[in-house]
Order: C-alpha cells, then sequence, then structure tokens
C-alpha cells in the first residue's frame, strides 16, 4: 500500500504499523516576468483575421496557385528561393529546425508570426513560446501537397512553400516543392 500524509495523518498511519520509505520534496518555479495573457498558438479557423491576412498576402504577392504555371508568387527583393527536393525524415526535421531558428531570432520580442495553410485552418503563435516546453511550433515548413506560409502580421518577411514548383539551383526556371524566405 502507498500512502502519502504528513502530520496527525501520518502519525496515525504509523501507529497503525505502516512506516516511511521516502520522503517527497515539491518545488514551485515561478517564470521570470508577468504571465503571458494569451495562449502560445492559436487557431484562427474560419476567423476574419485568418481570411484578411491571406487575402492581403494575395494581393502584395499576387499568389497564383497553380500546378503547372510558376512561379506561385511575385517574389519580393531580397528573397531567396531553394529547391528542398526529396528529403528523408532527419534532412526535413534540420530544415524545419533551420527555419524555425531564423524566424524566431527575426520577429521582435512577442511578435506573433502566423503559420498558413492552404484551404486548411491557419494559425497565430508565440515563436518564443512554441516547441521547447511549450506546444509545438504549428505547421510544417516543407510542403506536403498544399501551399504553407510562415509570415507576420506586416509581411515584411516569412516563408513560402511551394508543393509543385522546383527550382534549380543552376537557372531561374521553375518546374515540381520550393521554399522561400
Amino acid at each position: 500500500m502507498l500512502v502519502e500524509a504528513t502530520g496527525d495523518l501520518q502519525a496515525a498511519f504509523e501507529a497503525a504499523g505502516l512506516r516511511p520509505i521516502t520522503t517527497v520534496a515539491r518545488h514551485h518555479l515561478t517564470s521570470p516576468g508577468e504571465p503571458a495573457r494569451t495562449r502560445p498558438v492559436q487557431a484562427l479557423f474560419a476567423t476574419p483575421e485568418h481570411d484578411e491576412i491571406w487575402s492581403r498576402f494575395e494581393q502584395r504577392f499576387a499568389f497564383r496557385p497553380d500546378i503547372r504555371e510558376f512561379p506561385g508568387i511575385t517574389e519580393p527583393p531580397g528573397s531567396a528561393t531553394w529547391h528542398v527536393g526529396d528529403l528523408d525524415d532527419p534532412q526535413l526535421d534540420a530544415l524545419s529546425d533551420i527555419v524555425h531558428k531564423g524566424l524566431r531570432e527575426s520577429v521582435e520580442p512577442g511578435e506573433a508570426l502566423y503559420w498558413l495553410d492552404w484551404q486548411h485552418v491557419g494559425y497565430r503563435f508565440d515563436p518564443a513560446r512554441a516547441d521547447g516546453a511549450g506546444p509545438r511550433w504549428p505547421g510544417a515548413v516543407f510542403p506536403d501537397g498544399d501551399y504553407h506560409l510562415h509570415l507576420t502580421r506586416d509581411l515584411r518577411l516569412g516563408t513560402f512553400g511551394h508543393p509543385w514548383e522546383e527550382t534549380s539551383a543552376s537557372s531561374a526556371t521553375s518546374s515540381p516543392g520550393s521554399a522561400r524566405s
């Protein structure tokens, strides 16, 4: 039998013949600073915020969803495009870690990021509080059959994953899985 007791209750158990086998110490670690007032990751299912950010992205970058006509967006100045090809699981994990680190270090403290998945639910999240001890970073970096975006609310930075466009390293021509930042 296992009993957890202190004080008079512990004395009563010992008088009945039970003996202590261990002790437990409890500690409470308080977080520095003021507690967060919002959840670290929030789903944006059928919300005006979700529709509004998609609309602004589509307009600003002339988003053209298509499986044959590329590129899928008008790339902003200073952007980079790379072909990610057929990656195995460890490589996908490494790619995700690199992109997450870059985005986390590029946003202002407390600034939200958005992860949008074309025709699916999107998320607003705090990159400093996602992963680690908190909830998982939402969504994937590598497109898995739909367009994936990570972006700031003001659209000044982010990533765009195209599931069919493949941009080769040796030319500017496009054909089927690229990512942009």
